[in-house]
């Protein structure tokens, strides 16, 4: 088995003054990437685990200098998802406007597109829609008693599938839910006025 060693790891960071940029290959969510243990791993856990041992379950490695090629060991601390999630949002980084997944969704649906407009008998309106006749039947989010999601848990698993460390299936396991209705989520097919209450 393929064995990286620190100076095999250390030969691909660039360290400098501020962060140490790593120079290899990239995740297409923008961090490092190498192979450690026959498994493609971001190089900033690599970097933890190589100074600081293994990663404890359940934590993630997160960046104080919001860098996400940045290998430098002090520039690194220890956080659960939930911290990973508070700390996103302190420094800004989730989509806003026309960048959000749930804004492209809703204009890709526009227009001659949609199907609301090349079959529109098969969009019930007005009193016929069963959403106008008995809204109190409707409870949505948490309200709804046969809920098995809190707001927390959407926005952290939305926060964790975009970082490409688990599956839908992992997630669907952990939070006892469907991986459709994990993928629904991540899409922003359900839950919507979380969503939408996060770009507000």
């Amino acid at each position: 088995m393929y064995r990286v060693t620190p100076e095999r790891f250390w030969s691909r960071v660039e360290q400098g003054a501020g962060c140490w940029q790593w120079t290899g290959a990239e995740l297409r969510n923008g961090y490092g990437k190498i192979q450690y243990h026959g498994k493609t791993r971001a190089t900033h856990r690599v970097a933890w685990e190589l100074v600081n041992g293994p990663v404890p379950d359940g934590m993630c490695v997160l960046h104080r200098c919001d860098n996400r090629l940045c290998c430098r060991p002090d520039h690194l601390f220890l956080g659960t998802q939930l911290d990973n999630v508070r700390d996103r949002d302190a420094k800004g980084r989730n989509s806003h406007g026309e960048a959000h997944g749930a804004i492209m969704l809703r204009v890709a649906a526009r227009g001659a597109a949609n199907g609301a407009y090349t079959h529109p008998e098969c969009r019930p309106r007005g009193k016929r829609n069963g959403k106008y006749t008995k809204p109190e039947s409707r409870p949505r989010g948490e309200k709804n008693g046969r809920a098995k999601l809190t707001r927390e848990n959407v926005l952290e698993i939305r926060a964790r599938y975009s970082l490409g460390k688990v599956t839908l299936g992992q997630l669907a396991a952990e939070y006892g839910i469907g991986t459709s209705t994990v993928h629904d989520v991540v899409k922003g097919r359900r839950w919507q006025h979380v969503l939408q209450e996060a770009l507000e």
